[in-house]
């Protein structure tokens, strides 16, 4: 399976088994309990270049939401705190009264 082909969830997390970044947007969708596919690039040869040519950056996580690069963790967060993040992600919401 080609790793940069993924498209089994809404949301597809690059990340490098190292990375705090990665850790830290692991925690937040688990805690607004949003599924997620991990592609794990530990060890890839020249991930970096296909990584950039997929979604734009070098550095992970790099972050896909139905197909779109939304950045890395620190766009992620920004997209959480102004309710952006459930916009994109309606069927994550909460329900009313929950």
């Amino acid at each position: 399976m080609d790793k940069f082909q993924s498209d089994a969830k809404p949301v597809v997390m690059y990340t490098t088994r190292f990375c705090p970044f990665c850790t830290a947007a692991k925690r937040l969708f688990e805690e607004k309990e949003i599924s997620f596919e991990t592609v794990d690039l530990t060890g890839e040869a020249n991930f970096r270049e296909e990584l950039y040519n997929l979604t734009g950056g070098r550095t992970v996580p790099q972050i896909l939401i139905h197909g779109t690069p939304v950045g890395g963790y620190k766009e992620l967060t920004r997209l959480a705190e102004t309710g952006i993040l459930e916009k994109l992600l309606p069927e994550t919401a909460p329900l009313s009264g929950k």
